[in-house]
């Protein structure tokens, strides 16, 4: 029993140090866009969604100002 709980601690430990490692990185995707404005990039994704047959649900929002806040620096 001992040897069964020491093990599942073990795993948990391995598995919660995985996460705190890997998610950070999987957060946000950086991707630098060709065109020179965040209002020509919103308006040419738009327009590719829609001609694709895909939909946007809600509003595209400028999210530069608030990331910045958080520490990453485009």
């Amino acid at each position: 029993m001992k040897k069964t709980v020491l093990t599942f601690l073990a795993g948990a430990i391995v598995m919660a140090l995985g996460i705190i490692t890997m998610m950070p990185s999987m957060m946000i995707a950086e991707h630098e866009s060709k065109y020179s404005t965040v209002d020509e990039t919103t308006k040419a994704l738009a327009e590719s969604i829609k001609a694709n047959g895909w939909s946007v649900a809600g509003k595209i929002r400028n999210m530069n100002k608030t990331i910045q806040k958080h520490g990453l620096d485009f």
